[in-house]
């Protein structure tokens, strides 16, 4: 009981300093002139509260009927599964192999081009101390952890990435065809290609999370719905695109969050950092973007929604101060 409380508590937190953010237009932060500042869109703001307030009820209903203590794959792999809470001992570090597993017993998991969860339901991977617990992909082609078709999954406190260093194939934690994903004190780092990808997936939240030296994008969002970037540091990608792909999205809020020394300069054309297409309502809120280097701050700017958003040293920037 005590457990759903605390989650309920986290997601009002998160409704209501948007909410509050997203109202306190009067006040912009040392915001650049160019950056699509809009007072007048309060139905949009309206929406946005809405929506984050219907992602509550995903979380609330999750239950710790069991709590598995794990420092190795073979254990991680084995206690995989719905209505459980998985506590990774501190100082571990997990590494997930990069050769297929067969285990007839195991219906939640496989290792097929990566750790695949799939189908699970309320199952939280936590760990026990923050920045001391680490789950790797020995692979650089394969995913960290994936989810397919789960609902109700919590990732806390843990550090993902690959092993190998230089170029990746493939990002860090993707969620795919999946409802309720919450990614809360994490610290996803590179090579992987990118720090997140969802595809397909409605009511996903990254919180207090660190996305860092990808080789590839920050994080990449396609055809979901409802999706939170709250109180997260996205700083020093520079080895790859160092953007955000945000395709064919319904609603989708960066709230309290720090975006910094990411390097978008080394492909031809440059792209925006938000490569926004077909985005419907995208709010940038109180946030703080500085020392990026990019085309442009978003590529459209329809449906798009800055406040109180400081913007200091991008590129795009000084560009235009020439």
């Amino acid at each position: 009981m005590r457990k759903n409380q605390i989650l309920i508590a986290f997601g009002f937190l998160i409704i209501l300093a948007s909410f509050s953010a997203c109202n306190n237009s009067s006040e912009n932060k040392n915001t650049d002139s160019n950056s699509l500042n809009d007072s007048s869109n309060s139905d949009s703001t309206a929406q946005t509260f809405t929506i984050l307030q219907m992602m509550v009820p995903e979380q609330s209903a999750m239950m710790d009927t069991k709590i598995i203590k794990v420092s190795t794959f073979s254990e991680l792999y084995k206690a995989i599964g719905s209505d459980r809470t998985i506590i990774v001992k501190a100082g571990s570090e997990i590494m997930i192999p990069d050769k297929p597993i067969k285990d007839l017993e195991q219906i939640y998991a496989q290792v097929e081009n990566g750790l695949i969860i799939s189908n699970c339901n309320n199952l939280k991977i936590k760990a026990e101390a923050d920045k001391t617990t680490k789950i790797t992909q020995t692979s650089a082609f394969f995913y960290v952890l994936q989810f397919n078709k789960c609902n109700n999954i919590i990732i806390e406190g843990i550090t993902a990435g690959h092993k190998p260093k230089g170029f990746c194939g493939a990002g860090v934690i993707m969620a795919q065809d999946s409802k309720g994903i919450f990614i809360e004190k994490c610290h996803l780092y590179g090579c992987g290609i990118e720090g997140f990808t969802s595809i397909n997936s409605t009511n996903v939240v990254l919180h207090k999370t660190e996305i860092y030296e990808n080789s590839g994008k920050i994080l990449s969002i396609l055809q979901s719905k409802n999706i939170q970037i709250f109180d997260c540091i996205l700083h020093n990608n520079v080895n790859g695109s160092g953007s955000m792909y945000l395709g064919a999205i319904e609603h989708i809020a960066f709230v309290n969050t720090v975006i910094e020394n990411n390097d978008c300069s080394k492909l031809n054309p440059v792209p925006a950092l938000f490569e926004n297409e077909k985005v419907e309502d995208m709010h940038i809120v109180n946030c703080t973007i500085s020392n990026n280097k990019a085309t442009a701050l978003v590529k459209s700017r329809e449906g798009v929604v800055i406040k109180e958003t400081a913007e200091n040293n991008n590129s795009w920037q000084l560009s235009t101060k020439k």
